[in-house]
Formats: C-alpha cells, sequence, structure tokens
C-alpha cells in the first residue's frame, strides 16, 4: 500500500494546477480506487489465508489415506505385491517374506514376479502387464499356479490381479492353498480307495446272489417240492432280486459328487438316455431349444428314470415330451406324459428313499443328483391326466447355446 500513499501525495501536490472542480473530481476518484485497492489487498490477504488452510488439510488428508492405505497393504492378511510394467516388484507385504523366505531389501526393486512362479501364472499376469488402456482387460482376474520359495519349496497359490488407473502397475493379492491342495489329493485318494473297496465288495457279493437265485431256481423246479415250499423259494427269489436292484443301485449313488460338474446339452442327454429304455411305442418329443446345464456327470441317469418311471407306473402312457420354460432369471424342464398320473399325496413321497414298487430308489437319486448343483425337481401334474415333473434350473447353471443340437 505505500505505492497507493505516494500517488495520494502526488495527487494532492498536483491540485493546486487543477481547477477546483477537477481537483474534487479526482480526490473523489482517488478515493474510490484507494477502497477498492484496500477490499482487494483484505481480499488477497484471506485468500492466502484459506490456500493455507486447504493446503495444510489436504496435506493431513493425504498423510491419513496414505498411512491407512500402507496399514491396509501390510495387514491385510493375505501376501500382495504391487507390480511395475516391466514386472519389477516395487512393493512388497511382510506376508511375501513369510512366504517366499526373502528379507524386503533383497525383494523390492531388485526382484521379477516371474522369478518366483511357474509358466503359466507367469503368462497370466504378463498379459495384465502389457495391456494399454486405464482400466482392467478383459481377462480373468483369478487363477492358481505354484510358487517356489528361497528353500526351493514349491508352493501352491491363488492369485487375484488387478491394475492401478493410468500407470500401468498392477496389484497382487497372493493365497498359499497348498494344505488345501494336500487335502483334496488325500481326499480324491480316500475316495478311490472307498470306491475300489465297494466295487470289490458288490461284486462279490452279486456273485454270491446270482449262485442263490440259481440254487432257489433250481430248487423251486424240482417237481417233488411242496407247494408250501415252492412258495416260500418264490418270495426267497423275490427278496434277492431285491437285493441284487439294491446293490446295484449304490453303484450309481456312489459316485454323485465324486466327478467335477459339467456343461451338458440337455437334448442330447436325453436322446442318449432314450436309447437305454425300453420304451416300445412311447413317442418321446424333446424341445428345449440348445439347452445346456452345468450338472453332475450322472445327469443323463435322472432322465433316464423319468422315461423308466413313465413306463412302468404310468399304465397307458402313450407319449412323453421334454419341454422348456423359462421363469425370471433361470429355466423350467418340464417332462409331461399322459399317463395316470401322481396322486396329490404321493407327489413328494415319491422322492423318498425306499417309496414305490420296486426299489424305490429311482426318483430319490435323481433329485440327490440334481441337487449337487442346486437344481430341484418337483411333480405338479393333475392326477388322472398324467405326470408333470418340473425341473428348475438356477440362472448360473443354465444357459441357451446360439445353436441348439439337432
Amino acid at each position: 500500500m505505500r505505492e497507493l500513499e505516494k500517488l495520494g501525495e502526488e495527487i494532492r501536490q498536483s491540485e493546486s494546477y487543477l481547477t477546483a472542480e477537477n481537483a474534487k473530481r479526482l480526490r473523489i476518484a482517488f478515493g474510490h480506487a484507494s477502497d477498492a485497492c484496500t477490499l482487494l489487498e483484505t481480499k488477497y490477504q484471506r485468500a492466502i489465508r484459506d490456500r493455507a488452510a486447504v493446503h495444510s488439510l489436504l496435506k493431513k488428508t493425504s498423510e491419513d489415506l496414505i498411512q491407512r492405505y500402507q496399514t491396509i497393504f501390510e495387514y491385510s492378511g493375505t501376501a500382495m505385491v504391487v507390480l511395475e510394467q516391466d514386472g519389477t516388484i516395487s512393493l512388497a507385504n511382510s506376508y511375501v517374506m513369510s512366504l517366499l523366505g526373502y528379507p524386503r531389501d533383497e525383494i523390492e526393486g531388485h526382484k521379477k514376479f516371474s522369478e518366483f512362479v511357474d509358466a503359466q501364472l507367469d503368462n497370466h499376469v504378463r498379459e495384465y502387464l502389457l495391456h494399454k488402456g486405464g482400466s482392467d482387460p478383459d481377462l480373468p482376474q483369478n487363477f492358481e499356479g505354484q510358487v517356489t520359495a528361497r528353500d526351493g519349496r514349491r508352493l501352491d497359490v491363488s492369485v487375484r490381479i488387478g491394475r492401478f488407473p493410468r500407470t500401468g502397475q498392477c496389484l497382487l493379492s497372493i493365497i498359499d492353498i497348498s494344505d488345501r491342495r494336500h487335502a483334496e489329493e488325500a481326499l480324491g485318494q480316500a475316495i478311490k480307495k472307498l470306491n475300489l473297496l465297494n466295487s470289490v465288495t458288490r461284486h462279490d457279493v452279486i456273485n454270491k446272489l446270482t449262485m442263490l437265485t440259481g440254487f432257489i431256481q433250481l430248487a423251486n423246479q424240482k417237481a417233488d417240492s411242496p407247494p408250501a415250499v415252492r412258495s416260500f423259494l418264490s418270495k426267497s427269489l423275490s427278496s434277492a432280486t431285491a437285493i441284487r436292484e439294491l446293490i446295484e443301485f449304490t453303484k450309481y449313488y456312489q459316485d454323485i459328487g465324486v466327478k467335477q460338474p459339467e456343461w451338458y446339452d440337455v437334448a442330447k442327454e436325453i436322446r442318449q438316455a432314450a436309447t437305454q429304455v425300453s420304451h416300445g411305442d412311447l413317442a418321446i418329443t424333446v424341445e428345449l431349444g440348445g439347452l445346456q446345464v452345468y450338472a453332475d456327470p450322472l445327469i443323463r441317469k435322472v432322465f433316464y428314470n423319468l422315461m423308466d418311471n413313465a413306463i412302468r407306473h404310468g399304465e397307458h402312457v402313450t407319449s412323453l415330451s421334454f419341454t422348456l420354460r423359462e421363469e425370471g432369471s433361470g429355466f423350467v424342464i418340464l417332462c409331461t406324459d399322459n399317463g395316470i398320473g401322481i396322486p396329490d399325496d404321493l407327489k413328494e413321497r415319491i422322492f423318498t428313499r425306499g417309496f414305490g414298487k420296486n426299489t424305490g430308489l429311482g426318483l430319490f437319486l435323481s433329485r440327490e443328483i440334481l441337487s449337487i448343483t442346486g437344481i430341484t425337481i418337483r411333480e405338479t401334474g393333475v392326477f388322472g391326466t398324467g405326470c408333470r415333473f418340473e425341473i428348475l434350473i438356477p440362472q448360473n447353471v443354465g444357459r441357451i447355446r446360439k445353436t441348439p443340437s439337432p
């Protein structure tokens, strides 16, 4: 403001050379200019103070955020690394040191991620690092592989990856799943041994039953056998046959859930099942529009059981159809026939183990197979007009293929 005061002094000295009117106008104009400059200086000083306060707040907030992210990075509970675009590990938390057995100063800025991982895992990460653009590439974010620790141990790991916007850097979260893999392998071996034991036992029992039924049939053919004895022999033969069917059933039941579910073309599975059923003049219609389901490999047995059930219990079935209906975000397979149908009080009981005229295991087995991937089945037909089985398929385990199977 010294310059303004100096200007005011010069104006007062020059007033003697002006008329009274002009001198008055000059003083008024100078007064307005002086007030404006004072106001401007006040606002400037206030802006300086505000800027300092905002800068202090931003600095404090930035430091707080950095500290928060550092805490999350360090204590996330998983091994985490930040990779530069060339694959160099620029940051690593303490879990990485524990996992790989290297001190921090030997890893950060010195080691590349590719030095520790198998080729498959390295290729996945490399695709992310080479991606151009600000967003994540259209690639899987979760994958599994192996890393090699300093002492030579190979560890199974699960990795999740993401990219930092506009930097080319990637963040990896690494979880050691070696114990889980060992448990899975041990469980697999145990299942194989149990299945082998079941198969051997079942084979031996069936052989004994074959001999037993043969002897019963021979005894029943003796002309001098009293009627009462023949009656007991016939009942014994029926019991032995039922036992054989139950043992045969265990072969299918032990396989449920053993193998990994896969995607199956439903129409194809139904047609394959139809070749295994003696359906005579029964007309089977399949209209499913390319439906595929994610199900247990025994899915074909479900459709076999539905066909066999219609033939055995429908009394006068001449047609059986499989059609598709979309329901909400999922699908429903409708299996309908023109037989006698199921009474209302039996609609749920038919799915219980042991219910029925034969083994009573077909529909029970079907429900168990479907439940592996969350698929359900129910009977909703009107008694006297035929059966109507509804297989309800959730969205995540059903899809329509663009080109239906012929």
